[in-house]
């Protein structure tokens, strides 16, 4: 649930009657009551600081007592539920740091320092009540990404974009080149994955689509992205033959330590 919708004393009941719905999602065709009694699951909470005051008070009772009462006087029970809350609060200590590095690829793998750890945990005990955070079990600063795993979101949008073209079956890969290019021309300290995603729809997947548009690339088709001297990327289009169906078909996911050695 994005917290960003319930920020103000109006949003209240909907947020009430949101909670109570998620029981309604776990199993079709059975009345609210049964499904009720029988909830489990993972409900995340985005952005919970931007949470209107009476909906913390709401979640503190279901932290502490595992149910609370809708308007309805039903009882709803997150006694097997998991529930997560995730915050930016902190995170401009985190964006300062990486910031503070230089944008090449090696600083990717740089790890946050403990004095940051520290900063943003004293952050997070300023604005959040102590009796919210005794109610967690854990609480998880998450590292920024290594390069590896920019890397393999490249892949997975690679391959996120082949199974929308399933149906006609073309085949997409990228070579090692065009991948070191996206992460270079993409990777932003401040917006992270959100950067390289956009970047990769802006560059690979609308460039492709105009191919389709223009029956350049036809079902049955693999097309293998490169890039030329001039920084420019290439779409080479060949027709699928049983040979290149079978080595298209397998991604192959090299590390960044790998991709190096490669260009040597």
């Amino acid at each position: 649930m994005d917290m960003n919708e319930y920020t103000e004393s109006d949003s209240v009941i909907r947020f009430i009657d949101k909670l109570s719905n998620c029981a309604s999602f776990v199993e079709d065709n059975q009345s609210t009551e049964i499904v009720q009694k029988q909830f489990s699951g993972v409900i995340l909470f985005h952005e919970i600081e931007k949470a209107h005051l009476q909906i913390w008070n709401i979640l503190l009772k279901i932290l502490n007592r595992n149910y609370f009462i809708n308007i309805t006087d039903r009882t709803i029970n997150f006694k097997n539920t998991i529930i997560i809350f995730t915050t930016h609060i902190g995170e401009q200590f985190i964006l300062e740091e990486n910031q503070s590095l230089s944008s090449t690829r090696e600083n990717l793998n740089v790890k946050l320092s403990q004095t940051i750890k520290d900063n943003v945990m004293k952050e997070v005990c300023l604005h959040f009540r102590p009796e919210f955070l005794n109610c967690l079990n854990d609480i998880i600063l998450f590292e920024s990404l290594n390069i590896n795993q920019y890397y393999s979101i490249i892949h997975l949008q690679t391959e996120a974009l082949e199974e929308r073209l399933k149906e006609q079956n073309i085949k997409i890969s990228l070579t090692d080149k065009v991948i070191q290019a996206i992460l270079n021309k993409s990777y932003n300290s401040v917006y992270g994955i959100r950067s390289l995603k956009q970047y990769f729809e802006k560059n690979i997947t609308t460039q492709l689509s105009k191919l389709l548009i223009e029956m350049k690339v036809v079902p049955n088709n693999h097309v293998n992205i490169d890039i030329d001297i001039n920084d420019q990327y290439q779409f080479h289009i060949q027709e699928l033959t049983s040979k290149s169906l079978t080595s298209s078909t397998s991604h192959s996911y090299h590390t960044y330590q790998e991709l190096n050695k490669n260009q040597r």
